[in-house]
């Protein structure tokens, strides 16, 4: 043999050569999957040009968000104004968001957003989308579903509670409609949950939240539905609660503590059972009412550990005499928001 004279190597059929471009790829995989997870949707899906490796690194994003904004192109944007034109680009929308979820490979999925003009008539493919969400372990399940028409042929979308498992956390749901079955004894491991324009009875909520043992953040605003909302002393872990624009509510009963406590609407009774809990409370009252007289004759004079107060009225009369002086020991913000 030649001094110097190489070797060659035999490599087996079908085995395959990890050059230093591969191995570079492969130890990196995980930082361009973080990555791309950042970018818009579009962005990230233009980054598989770059390189054959990167073909498919964007399927793997812990976030999909997909609305008008990370879908539609600027010529859809000018055909939306037409009847016509909204009905082809909601169809290009479903086909788009069917295709994202095909080749979406990632598992423990942070968070699904679905943002578009759909409703009831549209279910067969939000109820795929929601299947789909769940076998990805999605953590957050968001539609914000809305309407460009109204009438009494629109109707909500009927979000199948049934759909929701165990790694589910957050559900932020719009323009919907809550029904909870007769059957239902589940155990939700929900923490968060946000309902806007959402059609849901007293009796179902609060079923709802009996299912709920988790839960710290809870947001209703404009379920226009509710008269009575009471919730169970079992939400222990509940930190923040805010009721918004619910027109035909009358009375709030919490029988649990809760931290922060936010409320916009008529004024209507509110009843503590652990007021002691409540460091921070802010009331917009959207009727004509006192703000001063609130303070001095309807705010709970148990909310001995209140340290911030915000409160937001239309003052109509003067307030010449004080029923009672609230014991606010505690308060160190005051706001008050008076319109004459």
């Amino acid at each position: 043999m030649k001094t110097g004279t190489s070797v060659p190597v035999l490599v087996p059929c079908g085995t395959k050569r990890w050059t230093g471009e591969n191995l570079f790829f492969h130890s990196c995989q995980d930082v361009l999957c973080s990555i791309t997870s950042k970018l818009p949707l579009k962005e990230a899906v233009r980054t598989s040009v770059l390189s054959s490796h990167w073909k498919r690194i964007w399927t793997c994003r812990a976030n999909l968000e997909l609305s008008t904004r990370t879908v539609y192109s600027d010529y859809d944007w000018e055909r939306c104004s037409s009847h016509r034109g909204f009905n082809l680009n909601k169809r290009k929308f479903i086909k788009i968001v069917d295709s994202v979820l095909q080749q979406h490979e990632g598992a423990g999925t942070e968070q699904f957003r679905i943002r578009f003009a759909l409703d009831n008539k549209n279910s067969y493919h939000i109820n795929r989308w929601v299947k789909n969400a769940a076998a990805l372990k999605t953590k957050g399940l968001v539609l914000e579903l809305y309407s460009v028409l109204f009438g009494p042929r629109i109707v909500r979308y009927d979000f199948p509670l049934k759909m929701i498992n165990s790694n589910l956390c957050y559900l932020r749901l719009w323009f919907a409609s809550l029904k909870v079955p007769a059957d239902s004894r589940g155990s939700l491991n929900l923490t968060k949950l946000s309902l806007r324009e959402v059609d849901i009875t007293d009796e179902d909520l609060n079923q709802f939240l009996s299912e709920c043992n988790h839960l710290r953040e809870v947001d209703i605003t404009d379920c226009k539905m509710l008269t009575n909302l009471r919730v169970p002393g079992h939400l222990n872990q509940l930190k923040s609660l805010l009721v918004a624009i619910c027109p035909l509510l009358r009375e709030i009963k919490l029988s649990c503590g809760v931290t922060a406590l936010d409320y916009r609407g008529p004024f209507i009774p509110l009843q503590l059972a652990i007021p002691s809990q409540t460091t921070n409370v802010s009331i917009s009252l959207l009727t004509f009412h006192s703000a001063l007289g609130y303070i001095f004759s309807d705010l709970p004079s148990t909310l001995t550990n209140l340290e911030t107060l915000t409160l937001k009225s239309k003052q109509v009369e003067r307030i010449d005499m004080l029923s009672r002086l609230p014991r606010l020991i505690s308060l160190r913000h005051l706001t008050l928001g008076l319109t004459i």
